[in-house]
């Protein structure tokens, strides 16, 4: 077995090992394993990776590749070991064995675990980069695995290692001594890790592609060896010093070496440590020396009275006594400002980023310090599940004048409580001009929405980046706020006047109205540059208006009668000649309808690019230019318009099948199902293929009008069952948000069961209705038998829709009971031989141990054993649906031939015969 070899099987040990450990439901089991063994087995591995890269001579880059590969899959087994503790910290602790155990076992492995995995990424990360670096991706990828590695580490034993937090018991501090030892060869091993990597730092060279990952692995480092030196060492050393002066001594002497190659590196970097934090040290160091010579005068005047011959002595001795040593505790306080000062310089500068993302895969980022990742460990922050989505939509507090422009964004295993700011980076959906408008964000705090202060709004050409500082939160949206103007319609008329542009103008006529009423009055700009991008990747969608004007949009609180007109006056750059067979129309609409009108039947007059347009009733008003062949297809101009205007967006339900998760002995198969706006259908088919999930063939739907929050409900039902509950049975809730994450998983299997069609469906119907807008209907064989890339969606037969469809269903119960007839499955046991029945038995749920005793009955008589089978499989009476699972089954089983007979047969309505056999 070659190095290549042993590497590939490691890293399927190391993945084998975390799994066992992740598989234990029970946690008090799964930390005695990671007790019992997993620890073990990590500081077992590490000691072989460190045999291994002691004689790395070269790092080609399928070296780096199964290295990286390792080094991987040794992270998510410190993960998997953190998972762990945290399910069960609180127990350790209330639990005096299971202390006891922890103190004395425990601890000192898991800064084993800790030292040794520092000194192999060390080493493998120095002789990557001074010796081995070719710039390849699998190079590249290698020292990120290597710093996730060695974070990985550093995050657990903060996690688990705090003497200060959770002292030792006065009752075991005799049996915990040792540990004392433990704890300082490790901080001596890790620190000298450190003084490696900042060496290695210093000698890099500007812009290298590894400089990020470096500079991680070194502030990850810094601030395990501080925070182990601080909340682990001193506890312990407390009434322990004496016994390891020489043990402090090599760690004094390690952490001397470290202080100023990280200077130097902050120099090398052009970091200057502001003054405040150097002022400090520098008064640190002026009274540590006036202690000094105090203590050297205090000393001389007490040896005036001795003898001279013993003063010659004393000058003698005071010329060899050498310069004093810091104290342990003096360098474990530098160690603490020079943590705060490379961190401050580094993370401030934004050289290093520190953030937490969202493991689904949502645009957000968390960023922090590495001192506060034991307050956000457990939580992460993401996307609300679509589940969730209705009811947190419903929660949210915006005024109609409020839009939502960014996803739900949740803290998961939350809220999000930190001792100073963190700061939230997220993507917004794409709004109109936003370059020109600022968009807020709200929190939701124990339950309370407030809007925040100081937010941060990068604008580019494909997307809108936020970000703001918080310490506390449940939730949080982004949302545009495009405020109404107030107008008071008057009896005796009134004219309302846009504040931004005086042009725009709505004219409420004399006795319009019997009393005053208020009305809220707004102009809404569409977006003519996401118009033009949607008309050249979806050349279908909007084919007759040419242009659209800006919208008025009125609205009152209550019902109103109106008796006279109003006079609209709407801005539209327009250009009759760009296509000559057109016709100016106004578009009115409100909530509930739109309406489209020609010149016909409203008053429209041209003022160059202004139009006033002249109607009955409050509506909101714009003006379109369109081909006048499509004033004869109106209801097209209505979906056009909403398309343009942004109220609806055309969407496609896409079906796609994980190819991963296939498991072809069951049938069984990870869905996902999503809707995707048009204009990016290519792209999100290009992007899924990439991470392994196709498209069912048949299954896209037509294209559907979607509104903002518009809820759907996804039934599944066949001969299937899902893998994973999500907790409303069978059905499952669909909410749209433009732009957002608008996918359901559906982890399914085969199920077998004649009552049911014997497809995996998922139907698609609006929120409250029962009739389908789109089905998918996916033949379970398929499952068991073809590749992702052959399964697709078949039509099924629609049932129950009217008199002839109910007349079909009789015919074809009827049907069945000829072809499920006694004396029509003993010819169908006559053709079958006992390996066929034997086989159809696992389709149609027939034992084995049945068709045995069956067999014993019948004097081992195969066709009188076949025929049994059939009827145990049957039942008292035959369904429709049966006769389709039968003809299903045997085709599955490689009879093909007799389930075309039973279908010829039964659309004779009639049973089988032994001439149907013999033809």
């Amino acid at each position: 077995m070659d190095e290549n070899d042993v590497l590939i099987h490691m890293s399927e040990d190391i993945k084998k090992c975390w799994m066992n450990v992740s598989d234990i439901s029970n946690i008090q089991d799964k930390w005695r394993r990671v007790e019992d063994s997993t620890i073990t087995t990590a500081i077992r591995i590490c000691m072989k990776l460190k045999g291994k890269q002691c004689y790395l001579t070269k790092l080609e880059q399928d070296d780096a590749f199964k290295f990286g590969l390792v080094y991987d899959e040794f992270s998510r087994l410190l993960y998997t070991i953190r998972l762990a503790y945290g399910e069960v910290e609180s127990e350790i602790f209330s639990d005096e064995e299971l202390s006891q155990r922890f103190y004395e076992k425990d601890i000192p492995a898991l800064l084993e675990l800790w030292g040794s995995c520092s000194l192999i990424s060390a080493d493998l990360m120095v002789a990557l980069l001074i010796d081995n670096w070719n710039s390849t991706d699998d190079h590249d990828d290698l020292a990120k695995s290597l710093t996730v590695c060695s974070t990985s580490c550093v995050k657990q034993v903060v996690l688990s290692c705090d003497l200060v937090q959770h002292p030792i018991p006065d009752n075991i501090k005799d049996s915990t001594k040792s540990t004392v030892f433990t704890v300082i060869e490790h901080l001596t091993s890790a620190c000298d890790s450190l003084v490696k990597i900042v060496k290695c730092a210093s000698c890099m060279e500007e812009d290298h592609s590894a400089e990020d990952a470096i500079l991680n692995m070194i502030t990850w480092s810094l601030y395990g060896l501080n925070y182990i030196s601080v909340n682990v060492l001193k506890p312990i050393l407390v009434g322990n010093s004496e016994d390891v002066e020489d043990d402090l001594k090599k760690y004094s002497k390690s952490l001397e070496s470290l202080f100023p190659l990280l200077r130097q590196l902050l120099k090398q970097h052009k970091l200057e440590p502001s003054d405040d934090i150097d002022s400090k040290q520098e008064d640190d160091s002026q009274n540590k020396e006036e202690n000094d010579n105090k203590n050297k005068q205090t000393s001389k005047s007490k040896d005036k009275n001795k003898a001279k011959e013993d003063q010659s002595v004393e000058k003698t001795d005071e010329e060899k006594v050498e310069p004093s040593q810091p104290s342990i505790e003096d360098l474990l306080k530098t160690l603490e400002k020079e943590y705060e000062i490379f961190t401050k310089e580094f993370l401030g500068s934004g050289k290093v980023s520190i953030c937490q993302e969202d493991p689904n895969g949502s645009d957000v980022s968390l960023f922090y310090r590495p001192e506060q990742y034991r307050e956000i460990a457990d939580c992460t922050v993401g996307s609300c599940d679509m589940k969730d989505r209705n009811d947190w939509i419903k929660d949210l507090p915006l005024t109609e004048d409020q839009t939502l422009v960014s996803d739900i964004y949740i803290v998961r295993n939350g809220p999000l409580k930190t001792s100073s700011d963190v700061e939230i980076d997220f993507i917004v959906l794409p709004v109109a001009n936003s370059a020109e408008r600022q968009i807020q964000v709200k929190v939701n705090n124990g339950g309370s929405w407030n809007d925040m202060e100081n937010v941060q709004q990068e604008v580019s050409e494909a997307k809108t980046h936020l970000s703001f500082k918080v310490s506390s939160m449940d939730a949080f949206i982004a949302y545009i706020d495009n405020p109404s103007e107030s107008h008071e319609i008057l009896p005796q008329g009134s004219t309302y006047t846009n504040a931004d542009n005086e042009e725009i103008q709505v004219k409420f006529l004399p006795d319009i109205v019997d009393s005053p009423v208020k009305a809220h009055i707004k102009v809404v700009q569409h977006d003519s540059k996401e118009v033009t991008s949607y008309r050249e990747k979806c050349l279908d969608s909007i084919m007759g208006i040419i242009c659209l004007s800006d919208a008025v949009e009125i609205r009152t609180d209550e019902e109103v009668e109106v008796k006279k007109n109003m006079v609209v006056t709407v801005r539209m750059e327009d250009n009759p000649n760009t296509e000559k067979d057109s016709q100016l129309v106004v578009i009115r609409y409100n909530d509930t309808q739109v309406q489209v009108l020609d010149k016909s039947q409203c008053r429209i007059t041209k003022d160059g690019t202004n139009f006033k347009v002249e109607c009955k009733g409050l509506w909101s008003i714009a003006v379109a230019r369109v081909k006048k062949i499509f004033l004869n297809m109106r209801d097209s101009l209505k979906k056009e318009f909403l398309v343009m205007s942004g109220k609806v967006q055309m969407c496609n339900l896409m079906t796609y099948i994980d190819d991963s998760s296939r498991d072809m002995s069951k049938g069984g198969a990870m869905f996902w199902l999503d809707f995707v706006e048009k204009n990016m259908l290519q792209e999100d088919i290009e992007m899924k293929l990439q991470l392994g999930f196709i498209e069912v063939k048949n299954s896209r739907s037509k294209d559907l009008a979607v509104k903002q929050n518009q809820t759907f409900d996804l039934a599944i039902e066949g001969q299937i069952k899902l893998t994973l509950s999500n907790g409303n049975g069978q059905n499952f809730k669909m909410t749209y948000l433009k732009g957002a994450d608008n996918h359901v998983t559906i982890p399914i299997e085969v199920k077998r069961d004649q009552e049911k069609e014997p497809f995996a469906t998922f139907k698609l119907s609006e929120d409250g209705s029962d009739t389908p807008i789109h089905v998918v209907a996916i033949p379970v064989r398929d499952l068991s038998e073809l590749s992702s890339d052959d399964i697709a969606s078949r039509p099924m037969i629609k049932l129950n829709e009217n008199n002839n469809a109910r007349d079909e269903l009789k015919l074809k119960e009827e049907a069945a009971k000829c072809v499920l007839a006694h004396n029509s499955l003993m010819e169908l046991s006559r053709e079958l031989s006992e390996r066929d029945v034997r086989k159809l038995s696992h389709q149609l749920g027939v034992s084995e141990d049945l068709i045995d005793k069956f067999k014993d009955q019948m004097d081992g008589d195969i066709v009188r054993t076949n025929f049994q089978t059939l009827c145990e499989w049957r039942g008292k009476t035959g369904r429709a649906t049966m006769v389709d699972f039968l003809i299903s089954s045997l085709r599955t089983c490689g009879r093909s031939d007799c389930a075309n007979i039973i279908g010829q047969v039964r659309s004779r309505q009639r049973g089988l015969t032994r001439e149907d056999f013999n033809r």
